[in-house]
């Protein structure tokens, strides 16, 4: 231990220990440099961003920079030992050795290391990327993508008609306005009318002394009442006084007093039913609609089966005036009415027959009318009313009331029916981007594509400079990010341009029926649905009869020349018999 080979032996230790030190401690500081560097790349991606050169060549400078240093301590450290071999005759390829096996075994894992934060460093903008080609619904699992998908070559099936729209089965045999009135209130429709009239004017005939007042009606009055109804709407006299309406010095209308005795018409109208009242109370049991449910189909079956609807078709609310008592009376600001009955419709958007309707009576007692707890939902009433027409290519145009992403989706996939329709803030499958307006401009659109969908948000023009709003449209139909170029300046996408061309097929109907309305004033609900029944079948007749390019009669002349025909057969009884 004393001899000068052990003391040369143990100074090389401790030199070679103090060298080793050092050059960890470099090799140390290359490594946390680089984490920085990379640290920084991230935080750069993260706000969506990319290196500039700027910062890449800095990078590249301090690390070159460090590797030069390292350089230095090696050349120091190799000509330190080979300094302490020369003085203490110790072999330098034994340092040299060591040397080198540091060198690969410290270098090795800091380039994989690096290599290993490079390829998560080219990771991180391409999560970036794929964020930025689409949206994600607030539901976390619906994604719309930026970019319309490829336009294919051929239409797509759900885009393909196989029918000829028009008039069908007995309406091709139609004629005249009498004719295609009486394919909607049929021979069968008259007769149970005058049924159910006839035990209800058995139970009032006790109260009167004069027996002939109270005669049983016939199918012949009862056209007569029906042809009055409809020429007090053609009048606009509907809601005039009956007295002022028979009033026989020169200003009433002189065809009622020549048809039928005010007092007969009175008393009828308060006899009219429309069901057996003797079993009424039991069918009230499963059906609110009792009193009225057997006209009511016998009427929408007619609808159905003398037109085929066009390509495209309407969906809305009807709300039938009505401020009587009634379990399920509606109110909707939006309507006229206010109050009333409501009806959903579907009709042609083009010509505004309407080919089917069911009446919300609220939540049916337990049976037939109450299937399950979602029997009133939106998405059962639309599938209800688009059965007749399911598998048939056409289109949809419904109101955000209805419109529902799954509801869209269950028509395109189950009926093979497209959808156009508004959307309602609220729904989960909306992307939170559609819903911001603060920095968007005026009139700008936002498209996203679903696998068959497509959802447009549209800022339109405001009167109020500080006040934004957003339309929001979901559509099957179409499938690109396309402006109508008609609008102008308000640069409309084409869907919402559809969407306004063929919303308005229910209120156009509303429109028609108030021109010529039929109701009266009346306390009890199932008159009043009688009176809106006759007002839709004057428009679906009509629709029919203009459908031949030969009928050149407007439709007042048409309802007078109808009306005119079913008071005939009651004139001329009448004129042998004064007190009918």
């Amino acid at each position: 231990l004393n001899s000068p080979e052990a003391h040369l032996f143990s100074l090389f230790l401790v030199n070679s220990v103090k060298v080793f030190r050092r050059i960890v401690g470099v090799v140390h500081g290359v490594w946390r440099s680089r984490d920085s560097v990379v640290v920084m790349g991230r935080r750069r991606f993260a706000f969506g961003g990319v290196q500039s050169p700027h910062q890449t060549n800095a990078a590249h400078k301090m690390e070159e920079a460090e590797m030069g240093r390292i350089l230095r301590m090696l050349e120091e450290v190799s000509s330190s030992e080979d300094d302490v071999a020369v003085e203490r005759d110790v072999p330098a390829s034994d340092s040299e050795g060591e040397e080198d096996y540091l060198e690969e075994d410290e270098h090795v894992p800091d380039s994989d290391s690096y290599e290993s934060d490079l390829d998560e460093l080219s990771e991180e903008p391409q999560k970036k990327k794929a964020k930025s080609d689409g949206w994600k619904g607030k539901d976390g699992t619906t994604w719309w993508k930026k970019n319309a998908p490829k336009v294919l070559g051929r239409t797509r099936a759900s885009n393909v008609i196989k029918f000829t729209p028009g008039p069908k089965g007995p309406a091709l045999n139609a004629d005249s306005p009498a004719d295609f009135f009486g394919i909607f209130i049929t021979p069968e429709i008259i007769d149970l009318l005058v049924e159910h009239t006839n035990l209800i004017i058995a139970e009032q005939k006790g109260k009167y002394a004069q027996s002939y007042r109270t005669n049983d009606t016939d199918v012949v009055e009862m056209k007569a009442l029906i042809g009055l109804l409809m020429l007090s709407g053609m009048y606009h006299a509907s809601r005039l006084h009956l007295a002022d309406i028979w009033r026989a010095d020169g200003t009433g209308i002189e065809v009622f007093r020549l048809t039928m005795s005010l007092h007969r018409f009175r008393f009828l109208l308060c006899c009219l039913r429309f069901d057996n009242k003797a079993t009424r109370e039991e069918r009230k049991k499963v059906d609110k609609l009792a009193a009225f449910r057997q006209i009511f189909e016998m009427f929408v079956e007619n609808c159905k089966k003398n037109y085929t609807p066009s390509e495209f078709v309407t969906i809305d609310k009807m709300l039938v005036a009505f401020r009587g008592r009634c379990s399920f009376k509606q109110y909707i600001p939006s309507k006229p009415a206010k109050y009333g009955i409501k009806i959903h419709a579907l009709c042609d958007a083009k010509t505004f027959y309407v080919c089917n309707m069911e009446i919300y009576a609220g939540t049916q007692p337990d049976g037939p009318y109450k299937a399950d707890e979602q029997y009133n939902s939106a998405k059962a009433v639309v599938t209800r009313l688009i059965s007749d027409i399911s598998g048939s290519a056409r289109n949809v145009t419904i109101d955000n009331w209805y419109t529902s992403i799954p509801l869209v989706e269950s028509l395109l996939r189950d009926h093979k029916l497209t959808t156009v329709g508004t959307l309602r803030k609220n729904k989960r499958e909306i992307p939170p981007e559609f819903l911001v307006t603060k920095n968007r401009p005026l009139v700008d659109s936002m498209f996203g594509f679903g696998e068959n969908l497509t959802l447009v948000s549209y800022v339109p023009k405001s009167k109020k400079q500080n006040k934004k709003k957003n339309v929001l449209l979901v559509s099957s139909m179409h499938h690109d990010d396309k402006i109508d170029q008609a609008t102008g300046d308000d640069k409309k996408p084409e869907i919402i341009t559809f969407y306004n061309s063929t919303k308005g097929g229910v209120d156009v109907v509303d429109m028609m029926v108030g021109n010529y309305n039929v109701s009266r004033n009346s306390r009890r609900w199932p008159l009043t649905l009688f009176f809106d029944l006759l007002n839709i079948s004057c428009v679906n007749s009509y629709v029919l009869y203009a459908h031949n390019p030969k009928n050149k009669l407007k439709r007042r002349k048409f309802i007078k020349n109808l009306s005119l025909v079913l008071l005939e057969e009651t004139q001329k009884s009448r004129v042998q018999n004064i007190h009918l």
